[in-house]
């Protein structure tokens, strides 16, 4: 990925670590950490609570303050609020995006929870 966009972005950089244990970034280094399917692989394994409740405290620690965390999910917020309340987010929303091969056109669709993506953003 870095080979592929040092030109279009120069001066952006990459990493490659375990997302539960990123002590070797500083607290605050962060204006925005986008997530996309990082938070659910983690509840599809071993100690899943717990593993989740450590990534979100490293994605706090290392954001900056006014900071902006970005999850994209397919959990509805009855399963995934709970996931972010353990920190003091001055702000948390969430959106319903209807996933792009999803056919959401009847009212039963659009009940179903599985036809959409949830994106939440929460500020430090």
């Amino acid at each position: 990925m870095e080979e592929k966009n040092k030109v279009k972005y120069p001066k952006m950089s990459y990493k490659v670590m375990d997302a539960l244990d990123m002590k070797e970034i500083q607290p605050g280094s962060f204006n925005v950490i986008f997530d996309k399917g990082t938070l659910d692989s983690i509840l599809c394994g071993d100690n899943s609570g717990e593993n989740v409740q450590t990534l979100i405290n490293e994605i706090y620690r290392i954001l900056a303050p006014g900071g902006r965390y970005i999850c994209i999910t397919y959990g509805d917020p009855e399963h995934r609020k709970k996931y972010f309340e353990n920190q003091n987010w001055s702000n948390l929303s969430v959106d319903k995006v209807t996933k792009p091969a999803s056919s959401v056109e009847s009212s039963e669709n659009i009940a179903d929870n599985k036809n959409f993506h949830f994106v939440y953003i929460m500020k430090k």
